[in-house]
C-alpha cells in the first residue's frame, strides 16, 4: 500500500501501465525495426524503449544501447544523449541511482554542447528525481529549479506544471509546507489550464497528502475525492490507492469511523501502485 507517498511526474508524465493502444504501437514498432538503417533505426529502437522502459527496465535498456551505439557510430549526437537520458531513467525505475546520475550526467553533457534547452529542461527533471529517491533534497531542489528554469525560459506549461509539482514533492519531505502549497498549486493551476487529466488528478492527490501532514482534514478530503474522482474517469487503476488512503486516513482523524473503514476496505482491495516518492 501506498503509505502516504507522492505522485513524482517524470519525463513525459509517461505512466507505468500498457494499454491496448501501447501493445499496438511496441508491435507496430518491433515489426517495421528489421527493415529500418541509420537515424530511422536509432529513432525507432529508442521510441520502443521509452514505451517499456517502466514496464521491463532491463529490455528497454537492450533496444536503448542499441540505440546508443548506433547514434555513436552515426555521429548523431542528439539520439546519443536521448538513449543516454533514457538509460538513466531505467536505472532509476531499478533503484541504482548511480548509474542513473551517471547516464543523466552524460545526456546533459551532450544536450548543453547541442544547446538543446528542451532536452536539457527534461535531463535536470530526471536527475532531481534521482536525487529525491536518494534523500538528497539540496541536490534534487537545484536540478529541479534548473529544469524549471528552462521550461519557464521555453514557456513550457506542461514542463513548469511538472518541475513545479516534483519541487512540492522535495518540500514535503523538509515539512516547509508554505512552499509545498505554493508549488503543488502552481502546478495545479497550470494543468487545469492544459486540461491535463492525470496532471490535475496526480497534483490534487499530492496537495491532499501535504494537507493531511498539517491536519488540515477536510482540504485533505475535499482535494483527495477530487483525484479520486479524476483517477476512476480516466481509468487509471494503479493510482486510486493514494486517495483512498488519503480519505481514509482524514476521516479516521476527523471520527468519521465509518467513512474511514469503508476507505480502508477499499484501498486494500485496489491495486498497489508503483512506488514512486
Amino acid at each position: 500500500m501506498p503509505s502516504q507517498k507522492n505522485i513524482l511526474l517524470l519525463l513525459f508524465l509517461l505512466l507505468p501501465i500498457l494499454s491496448f493502444s501501447q501493445d499496438h504501437i511496441i508491435d507496430s514498432l518491433k515489426k517495421v525495426l528489421p527493415s529500418l538503417e541509420g537515424e530511422s533505426k536509432t529513432q525507432t529502437l529508442l521510441k520502443i524503449c521509452n514505451e517499456i522502459k517502466f514496464q521491463d527496465a532491463e529490455t528497454a535498456r537492450t533496444y536503448c544501447q542499441e540505440a546508443l551505439e548506433l547514434s555513436q557510430s552515426l555521429n548523431l549526437e542528439k539520439w546519443e544523449g536521448v538513449a543516454l537520458q533514457r538509460i538513466g531513467v531505467t536505472y532509476e525505475g531499478q533503484g541504482e541511482y548511480e548509474k542513473a546520475l551517471d547516464y543523466g550526467n552524460k545526456a546533459l553533457t551532450i544536450f548543453k554542447k547541442l544547446n538543446d534547452s528542451i532536452e536539457i529542461a527534461n535531463t535536470y527533471n530526471n536527475i532531481g528525481i534521482v536525487f529525491d529517491q536518494k534523500g538528497q533534497n539540496e541536490k534534487a531542489l537545484l536540478q529541479l529549479f534548473d529544469a524549471l528554469k528552462y521550461y519557464e525560459a521555453l514557456g513550457d506549461k506542461g514542463g513548469i506544471a511538472q518541475a513545479a509539482n516534483n519541487i512540492g514533492i522535495v518540500y514535503k519531505k523538509e515539512k516547509n509546507y508554505e512552499k509545498v502549497i505554493e508549488y503543488y498549486k502552481r502546478s495545479l493551476a497550470i494543468y487545469q489550464e492544459i486540461n491535463h487529466g492525470f496532471g490535475i488528478a496526480a497534483t490534487e492527490v499530492n496537495i491532499g497528502s501535504v494537507f493531511l501532514d498539517m491536519k488540515s482534514y477536510q482540504a485533505t478530503i475535499e482535494y483527495s475525492e477530487k483525484a479520486l474522482k479524476g483517477f476512476e474517469k480516466l481509468n487509471i487503476q494503479q493510482y486510486i490507492p493514494y486517495a483512498l488512503e488519503n480519505l481514509g486516513l482524514a476521516h479516521k482523524n476527523l471520527k468519521n469511523y465509518e467513512l474511514a473503514e469503508t476507505y480502508h476496505c477499499l484501498l486494500y482491495t485496489s491495486p498497489s501502485p508503483r512506488d514512486r516518492g
